[in-house]
């Protein structure tokens, strides 16, 4: 037999051998600690997030629960409340469900009038903090020239279109450049079919360069309204924003 086929066949052996000896030794490896149970034992940079979250959430509620009232805290001698909002973000739940802040009572609002505010932007501060709309009409009674109110009514009183037109050529006259007037007076005209009047509204509301609605200054008195109620300045300023 030559040499070479002797070494070919001894290295062919060889290799049998080895992966014989392989396969008889060989056992499929154990499941993963994480792939076979990683809800009950994540890894460790996951544990540390979760620990870090509840620790978080930890403090989180202990402010919570140290921000209670010093009165409601020891109603019953013990410290303060868990599992309670405090007083204090009530307002802001009401904000964000969309309920809108609480009206204000009667006994606040007549307070508010007591204290000297009677002109025509303290009623319908009164209406927009949720007085009614008596206070409107009482303001579209006492002033009603004033464009404030005039715009307030043709916005928000639901009358016929004659009563309508009598409130808007009222506001036009009171506040001859504000082009938001000849708007709103188009708009009444189309509604009661007369077309000509209204393309003749809106072609003196182009000429026009004044826009206003009045709502920065609404806004302003409302707050003042809330501030005189005994809100704190930010529940003021958001209550007054949400109402006009």
């Amino acid at each position: 037999m030559k040499p070479t086929l002797v070494l070919s066949t001894t290295a062919a052996l060889v290799v049998v051998v080895v992966l014989a000896l392989g396969l008889i030794r060989y056992s499929p490896p154990a499941p993963s600690p994480m792939a076979s149970d990683s809800a009950s034992n994540p890894p460790g940079y996951l544990r540390s997030l979760s620990s870090a979250r509840t620790t978080t959430d930890a403090v989180a509620k202990e402010n919570w629960r140290l921000a209670r009232p010093t009165a409601e805290s020891d109603r019953d001698g013990g410290g303060p409340i868990d599992g309670a909002t405090p007083p204090a973000t009530n307002w802001l739940e009401e904000l964000f469900t969309f309920n809108g802040p609480k009206p204000l009572s009667h006994e606040v609002i007549d307070r508010w009038f007591a204290s000297g505010r009677t002109n025509a932007g303290d009623l319908l501060a009164a209406r927009q903090a949720g007085g009614g709309i008596e206070f409107l009409e009482k303001a579209l009674e006492t002033f009603p020239n004033d464009p404030r109110v005039l715009m307030a009514a043709t916005t928000t009183i639901r009358a016929d279109p004659e009563v309508q037109r009598e409130n808007l050529e009222r506001l036009k006259a009171a506040a001859p450049d504000n082009a938001l007037a000849n708007y709103l007076s188009a708009l009444n005209e189309f509604r009661a079919g007369e077309p000509e009047k209204a393309v003749a509204d809106l072609v003196a509301a182009s000429q026009k360069k004044g826009f206003d609605d009045y709502t920065l200054e609404a806004m302003q008195t409302t707050e003042e309204l809330y501030l005189h109620a005994g809100k704190s300045e930010v529940e003021a300023q958001a209550s007054a924003i949400y109402n006009t």
